[in-house]
């Protein structure tokens, strides 16, 4: 059985919390973790730009605020994977656009070209 924890947004952009959670997940026995990782202006174009939330459609209004709070950086993420790998754990990031590919191929993660994935 393969056990993946899903950390996703939940360290809330807290770079420390968030290896905190990766820790506390090994020490839980699981295998695998996994966060997420968007470019807002690939996702969302000029709304991402948006200074006020408002002027984004309603569905999306409440959510642009805690994606920007929930953003780690290429170097964040490549702590957390080496803290990872460092842990026995695989580490696998979603990337939701184009951009977040390029970025998570740059860390030596992403799809093969022959389909498989890397962790």
């Amino acid at each position: 059985m393969l056990i993946i924890a899903e950390i996703g947004v939940n360290h809330g952009g807290d770079v420390d919390l968030a290896k905190r959670m990766v820790r506390e997940a090994a020490s839980a026995g699981v295998d695998v973790l996994k966060f997420q990782l968007r470019d807002l202006h690939a996702c969302y174009g000029n709304l991402a730009d948006a200074g006020g939330d408002a002027a984004a459609p309603g569905a999306l209004a409440p959510y642009l605020p805690i994606l920007r709070r929930t953003a780690l950086s290429p170097a964040e993420l490549g702590e957390l994977k080496t803290l990872a790998e460092s842990l026995g754990l695989g580490f696998l990031v979603t990337p939701f656009d184009p951009q977040s590919v390029a970025v998570l191929e740059g860390l030596g993660l992403g799809y093969g070209r022959d389909g498989g994935t890397a962790l």
